[in-house]
């Protein structure tokens, strides 16, 4: 267990950064109401959303922008994503992203967030002797106010286990005449395959600058999640369990569950506890390259909210490939008997099928290497043919 120490520290570092945020906003639930840039709370993409929000260990495609930027390194191929959220009370929310693997170096991503309420009534205050409040004023007419947030990521893989991730984010907030403008880091890790299947993920958010919309300035929403998932049944089935901790709100726990029919449609469900408890439900269906999500998330009194997200997978995946020892003997020295491939996949775990085929010098086929589910990191050949001979001596290509 010696090799998870690394995720543990940079755990203990993201945690220490967000209580190192501003005192005001320290106080938990006490802090209700005294940060700005709220609007970063509403979490975009409906596959997250339907399980209960409980995405920091599971996240490996766009929503990772979101919810923990070192799943960005997790992506395979380059994808683009869409959501609309209609909340409660007359508001919407539109989301706008992707992610694009740059072979070795990484994965990069950028994501545009836009918040806006229609039709608020304008008022001047015209009688403020008026015996009747609402006659005190007198609407001159409407205003659209508006929050944006535009982020830009880059994830790596810094180990066979290990994934981390940074995101830069600049915020506007926008009310009537008045705008307030902010920046703020979040970081993320993952912690693949701790034991089989099961991965953590920790993130910490809006470690920023203060937000003044016209006034007094105000903190960001700083929170940390930490954050497991565990896979079964060939990876069909996720199940998901997070904390998140607000230093402007209570303790929130999260639940969730995702299941696969055939890799054409999943059905998630979810469970968060807090300052309101909430049950949550979606479906997925997988079309080729393009995935449909929809999330039913209710909030008691104000309302309900349903969030529609379309995703769409592009471009070749970057894979690496590397072989050692290059020089073997099959029927020699023991120590000598096979080689070893080596697969460098971004998001290796996402990955449905892969194989590695070996040819000779002539390109004839000698041998194929296949598996379905998550690419092992370490492949080893023995140097025989499909048919279990050894091949000749000589030279080899594989790819």
């Amino acid at each position: 267990m010696a090799s998870s120490r690394p995720f543990a520290l940079l755990t203990a570092l993201m945690l220490a950064a967000a209580l190192a945020a501003p005192d005001h906003a320290r106080a938990g639930a006490d802090a209700v109401g005294t940060t700005s840039a709220n609007f970063l709370k509403i979490l975009p993409d409906a596959r997250p959303a339907a399980m209960g929000e409980a995405y920091s260990a599971l996240s490996n495609d766009e929503a990772a922008l979101i919810y923990n930027p070192s799943g960005v390194a997790r992506a395979i191929r380059d994808e683009v994503s869409a959501t609309h959220i209609e909340w409660f009370q007359f508001m919407h929310l539109e989301h706008l992203g992707g992610v694009f693997p740059l072979g070795t170096l990484g994965v990069a991503g950028a994501g545009l967030t836009w918040l806006q309420v229609d039709g608020l009534a304008l008022t001047t205050r015209d009688n403020p002797a008026a015996a009747d409040p609402a006659q005190r004023f007198q609407q001159i007419g409407t205003f659209n106010p508006h929050d944006m947030a535009l982020d830009l990521a880059f994830a790596r893989p810094f180990s066979e286990k290990i994934n981390l991730g940074a995101e830069l984010e600049v915020v506007q907030q926008n009310i009537d005449q008045s705008n307030g403008y902010g920046a703020s880091l979040n970081l993320g890790a993952q912690y693949l395959n701790l034991l089989p299947n099961l991965d953590l993920g920790a993130d910490v958010h809006n470690l920023g600058t203060p937000v003044a919309v016209g006034g007094t300035p105000f903190s960001m929403p700083v929170t940390f999640d930490l954050g497991a998932a565990y896979r079964l049944f060939n990876r069909q089935l996720s199940l998901a369990a997070q904390t998140l901790v607000p230093l402007d709100n209570q303790v929130e726990n999260s639940f969730g569950a995702e299941y696969w029919f055939h890799d054409l449609l999943a059905l998630r469900a979810g469970y968060k506890s807090g300052y309101l408890d909430q049950y949550t439900v979606g479906m997925g269906v997988r079309m080729g390259d393009m995935r449909l999500d929809y999330a039913f998330v209710p909030y008691g009194d104000l309302g309900d909210s349903h969030r529609l997200t379309a995703s769409y997978d592009f471009g070749e995946p970057s894979v690496g490939l590397s072989a050692g020892p290059r020089l073997f003997a099959p029927l020699g020295d023991p120590a000598w008997h096979q080689t070893v491939f080596s697969p460098r996949l971004p998001g290796a775990d996402k990955a449905e099928s892969w194989n590695i085929k070996v040819s000779d010098a002539r390109g004839d086929l000698m041998r194929v290497l296949s598996g379905s589910g998550a690419v092992p990191p370490r492949l080893p050949w023995d140097g025989r043919d499909s048919d279990g001979r050894v091949v000749p001596d000589g030279d080899y290509e594989s790819g």
